[in-house]
Order: C-alpha cells, then sequence, then structure tokens
C-alpha cells in the first residue's frame, strides 16, 4: 500500500518520508513539523494520530485503511 500511495503523490512538489511504524513517526512528525499526514489507522493508529496531534497541532492528518475481510 505504502508503495502504491508512494507512486501516486510522486510527482508532488514536496520532500515525502515514510515511516514503518507509529513510534518512527511520531518521531518524524515532531522532528520536521510537517504540513500533512497520511496515516493508517490499523493497529494503534488512533493512539498514533493523537500523539501526532500534540507534538504538531497544525499537521493535517488524512487517515487510510484497508480490510483483508473478503467480505
Amino acid at each position: 500500500m505504502r508503495r502504491l500511495i508512494r507512486a501516486l503523490v510522486a510527482e508532488l512538489p514536496c520532500a515525502i518520508s515514510e515511516c514503518l511504524d507509529s513510534a518512527q513517526a511520531i518521531a518524524a512528525c515532531a522532528a520536521q513539523q510537517p504540513e500533512w499526514v497520511l496515516l493508517d489507522l490499523k493497529g494503534d493508529g488512533l493512539a498514533t494520530m493523537r500523539q501526532i496531534h500534540q507534538a504538531c497541532p497544525q499537521t493535517r492528518m488524512v487517515v487510510v485503511t484497508d480490510d483483508d475481510d473478503a467480505r
């Protein structure tokens, strides 16, 4: 999923960082103060969203997720 999204935004005139987990994402946001975060809700996504908002209240977040359930 990250590769697909990365390919879709590759032409945007901005710096793009990828994180493998919540801890990495929170640390990257605190260090980089991004304008936007694209966040997967799976796992501890809601807690991550809260922590990013606390560290970077100006950052806008877009939430995505997928579902492996065939139904």
